[in-house]
């Protein structure tokens, strides 16, 4: 978009500028010489000159500009912000944040307004003992009725409490969650980004490989056409370069994939082609847990920051709250009541014909359940049943933890050492292709024996990538149980 923006700039503006100036500038050489003759077109020429170099700068600000990379720290950051899935959790935790204020109605005393008018419309008849009657036809009337009641509970078993504080231990469940998916989609980002650098590597690896082909291909082309080969030694150079031709539009297509799977983490719309992607993958070489005391120093971070032990602890937080909960049903309850009051009533034809009052009304209920199928009993030892539950996960996922972290460790610091075996074996295959390359030219290796070397050497270079790329899948599985992952 700069560069477009620029180049527009450049032909309305500087173009024209430039080629106004020079052409209409005196030549300095008039002055002392009047036969001396200007060149009239000389501006015509510097401004023929200049515009190479200003298409070259257009064409250049677009190259630095994609220039930039996707580092991984990017790609964590924008998978966080952009992911729907992180989103939705985040969006679990403001629910369970507004169902603790929810929760604390059960605290607090209620306060109810209430009024009313009703109409009437009918007929009466009444006789007294005495004999007296009354008998009202077509009666009309209406009472309104005003009402300001407070309500408290006093206790109810704990039951407010409980809930109150379970409401609380659901939003650090809730956060609890959304950290393990976000140190999950963090992994998971990390892991689909290094092995699109890693695809690309491979391309660039059969790019190299397809130009000794080329080459290889090329030589025993002029060979044979001079009779210094047989055609079986040209047919086989043309056969390996047509595969290392097809191997290469395969490592194309796994890159693509590679990157839709990277872009699709990344929210959509980040990243492009393998451009925006770095050349190779880095690797840490001194990793904290070396030594025995950094693998001590991470194996208790772990026990300290893993997402899933933090959450299976929250869990059991919850059960915990819910199993005192349970019980408030055995208990009684105590509501006090406060309100005042006001009717009034008119009526055409009965009596009385207005009526009106106004009075306090203060009171305390007590309920208590005393039998109910024993479904309270029932509650409470599940409750029970599924707080032991909790805490038993709880060591499970502990003990898991530190099993797992060891083997993560441990298979970090092997892939370490295949990396350095792997790549002494690059250099010694880099070297080899080289002397090969050297023997072919001078005809001392057939195009088998070279092929043979050649061979060798993609495959300790790919050899190479598998285990830089086996490295880092290592180290994020380390991060990701120590919970370091995101720091």
């Amino acid at each position: 978009m700069c560069g477009l923006t620029f180049a527009t700039f450049l032909t309305l503006f500087v173009v024209p500028a430039a080629y106004s100036f020079f052409a209409g500038r005196p030549d300095r050489n008039a002055a002392v010489d009047p036969e001396a003759n200007a060149d009239p077109n000389s501006g015509v020429k510097l401004a023929s000159m200049l515009l190479p170099a200003i298409f070259a700068g257009v064409m250049f600000l677009p190259q630095v500009a994609s220039a930039a990379v996707l580092s991984p720290e990017e790609a964590v950051r924008t998978a966080l912000e952009k992911n729907a899935t992180a989103l939705i959790y985040e969006e679990n935790v403001k629910s369970a944040e507004a169902n603790v204020k929810s929760s604390r109605k059960g605290l607090l005393p209620t306060v109810d307004l209430s009024l009313s008018r009703y109409y009437t419309y009918g007929d009466e008849y009444s006789k007294t003992q005495a004999g007296v009657k009354t008998d009202v036809d077509d009666d009309l009337g209406h009472s309104d009725a005003f009402q300001i009641a407070v309500n408290y509970t006093v206790f109810d078993g704990f039951g407010d409490i409980s809930s109150y504080k379970a409401s609380k231990a659901q939003v650090e469940s809730s956060k609890a969650a959304l950290r393990s998916e976000r140190e999950s989609l963090a992994a998971n980002v990390l892991t689909a980004y290094f092995n699109a650098v890693n695809a690309k590597s491979a391309l660039v690896l059969s790019d190299s490989n397809l130009s000794v082909s080329r080459e290889r291909r090329e030589l025993a082309k002029n060979k044979y056409e001079a009779g210094a080969v047989t055609r079986l030694d040209f047919l086989s150079a043309q056969m390996d370069f047509s595969s290392d031709s097809a191997t290469n539009l395969s490592l194309e297509s796994k890159l693509s994939s590679a990157i839709r799977t990277l872009d699709e983490l990344l929210g959509g719309g980040v990243i492009r082609s393998g451009n925006d992607l770095p050349d190779s993958i880095d690797v840490d070489r001194d990793p904290l847990w070396k030594t025995a005391e950094g693998f001590a120093a991470a194996k208790e971070k772990a026990l300290e920051n893993n997402a899933e032990l933090a959450s299976a602890k929250a869990q059991m937080k919850y059960a915990q709250v819910n199993r005192q909960g349970s019980n408030s049903n055995l208990y009684p309850k105590l509501n006090l009541h406060g309100s005042w009051n006001a009717t009034a009533s008119e009526s055409d034809k009965s009596n009385p014909a207005e009526a009106n009052s106004q009075y306090f009304k203060v009171g305390a209920a007590l309920t208590w359940n005393l039998f109910n199928g024993f479904a309270d009993n029932a509650a409470s030892e599940s409750a029970k049943i599924a707080e032991r539950s909790a805490g038993l996960q709880v060591e499970n996922v502990r003990l898991n933890v530190e099993t797992n972290v060891a083997n993560a460790v441990d298979s970090h610091l092997r892939a370490l050492e295949a990396l350095e075996v792997a790549e002494g074996n690059a250099n010694l295959a880099s070297e080899m292709l080289n002397l090969g390359e050297e023997r072919l030219k001078a005809g001392n290796i057939t195009n088998f024996e070279f092929r043979e070397t050649q061979s060798q050497w993609r495959s300790a270079r790919e050899a190479l990538l598998s285990a830089r790329i086996s490295v880092r899948t290592a180290e994020i599985q380390v991060k990701l149980l120590t919970g370091e992952i995101l720091k």
